[in-house]
């Protein structure tokens, strides 16, 4: 018999260490001798560990920024909504703005300049924080919603 297996004792098969019924039916009894079996040990109710919880996202408590021309060259800001809208024809709304972190490069009366953050965003993005206007190919202009990341001091 190989090393850490057992045998089942209704057909005397070798099985793994680990398997709890033989493949003819024979059901391995299992010991535990942990501290919780004692006499006048109790251990407290643990939940289930079957189920997997993975942990909320943390919540974003910075605060969005209404005035932009406060930003300066390198800040980082996220856009986290708004944006331009375009309504198709059937009327769903699809949305033209941007998401994600970006480095500010340039500020302008209506909008920010700015590049991606990440190592593999490395295009240019206006985005736009203007008043809103519909424009004649019936895209309409939204400001974005941003919260500043990290300022350059």
């Amino acid at each position: 018999m190989a090393k850490g297996h057992k045998v089942c004792k209704s057909c005397n098969k070798a099985v793994g260490p680990r398997t709890l019924v033989c493949s003819c039916g024979y059901k391995f009894v299992i010991s535990n001798s942990k501290k919780e079996d004692r006499v006048g040990f109790a251990r407290p109710n643990k939940p289930d560990k079957t189920k997997k919880f993975r942990k909320p996202k943390p919540i974003n408590h910075k605060i969005l920024i209404e005035d932009f021309t406060s930003l300066k060259h390198g800040d980082i800001i996220k856009c986290v909504g708004g944006g331009p809208i375009w309504i198709k024809q059937d009327g769903t709304v699809e949305n033209l703005g941007y998401e994600g972190q970006f480095v500010v490069k340039s500020l302008e009366h209506d909008g920010i300049h700015a590049v991606g953050a990440k190592h593999n965003d490395k295009g240019h993005a206006f985005i736009f924080m203007g008043a809103d206007k519909e424009l004649k190919s019936g895209t309409i202009m939204k400001s974005h919603k941003i919260v500043l990341v990290k300022g350059k001091e």
